[in-house]
């Protein structure tokens, strides 16, 4: 029902079912166990040794825990980040199944749902154990210790995501060009995000760098782009009737934007060519090398229907000196 009223996404039932299948598969195995132990007589003297193992009081330092308590705690940041990482893998957005023709914040909403989820429950983990705010905050003391000697790296990655999650400066869909790469952003993790390259590669680039390095956003607030075509014709055309010729061309073409409006410029004179240069905007760059192969098209058909010679380059060969053998056997053809 979600998937068919919603159009910015879809939800992948294959991977809920395969990860609820395992969850059912472990529940069954425990109940098969415990059915196990009940018939042997034996349950209640193992869950009892089990109950005052857990719940046993234990001493570390000047610290007092029980097993029970850190076994809570971990089941309850485990079970968050589990929900989180099912969230983010089943919760797809329509534009994945469509080559990200369509630019979605679903991928950053996504991200801030993970890291609320996982927030909560580490926060109700540590309520529900009973762990001292004392112990809290030796526990967050050691942590920044770790940060400031080996970890800052992966702590400026995990801020830098909540930066792009909020300020959505790339969204999943968004076209980006980082360094000699460019690509579609496929997906903003926690900590890295994935960018799918036209050439079928994927590329894990930490969020770091898509905040502090230069990226070029093709599509940040629109689709739009210039494109770019270089003509040239034989020195014998008017370059009044290929000005008027060209322009027809772009004006009729239904995909070229009227505004910005296109243009045409006398470019150069060349070695054997008078160069004209063809500036139009389209409203999808996805489409742009359909559109420009589409006007190239028309141009070789409308120049070649008005008598205009497109030109290619030619050269002049003088020889200096022939071998002797060569100028007879030449002069003998021509005899015959």
């Amino acid at each position: 029902m979600v998937n068919k009223r919603s159009k910015s996404f879809q939800i992948n039932h294959e991977i809920i079912e395969k990860k609820l299948k395992r969850i059912i598969i472990g529940l069954a195995i425990l109940y098969f166990i415990v059915s196990y132990l009940k018939n042997m007589n034996i349950f209640d003297d193992i869950s009892d040794w089990l109950r005052n193992w857990v719940s046993e009081p234990r001493q570390l330092g000047d610290s007092v825990f029980t097993f029970g308590s850190v076994l809570l705690f971990v089941a309850v940041v485990y079970g968050a980040i589990y929900v989180a990482n099912l969230i983010n893998l089943a919760i797809e957005t329509e534009d994945y199944k469509k080559q990200f023709k369509k630019r979605t914040a679903w991928g950053s909403t996504k991200l801030i749902v993970r890291f609320i989820i996982i927030t909560a429950g580490f926060m109700i983990g540590i309520i529900a154990s009973g762990i001292p705010l004392t112990q809290l905050t030796v526990l967050m003391g050691a942590l920044g210790f770790g940060i400031g000697f080996g970890l800052q790296n992966i702590f400026n990655n995990l801020v830098s995501g909540l930066i792009i999650a909020i300020e959505k400066p790339i969204s999943v869909g968004d076209m980006v060009e980082l360094g000699t790469d460019t690509g579609w952003i496929k997906e903003i993790g926690i900590r890295a995000s994935n960018m799918q390259t036209f050439e079928g590669a994927e590329i894990i680039v930490p969020n770091g760098e898509l905040i502090s390095n230069r990226v070029i956003n093709w599509t940040l607030s629109n689709k739009r782009r210039r494109m770019e075509i270089i003509v040239g014709v034989a020195y014998k055309s008017d370059p009044h009737k290929v000005n008027k010729l060209l322009l027809g061309i772009m004006e009729n073409h239904p995909e070229i934007l009227k505004l910005p409006e296109p243009g045409i410029f006398f470019n150069a004179m060349g070695n054997s060519s008078l160069d004209f240069m063809l500036n139009f905007w389209i409203s999808d760059f996805v489409e742009g090398k359909r559109i420009r192969s589409e006007v190239l098209f028309t141009i070789f058909d409308v120049l070649k229907e008005n008598g205009i010679e497109i030109p290619f380059p030619k050269r002049d060969l003088h020889l200096r000196s022939v071998d002797q053998d060569i100028t007879i056997q030449m002069n003998g053809m021509k005899e015959k």
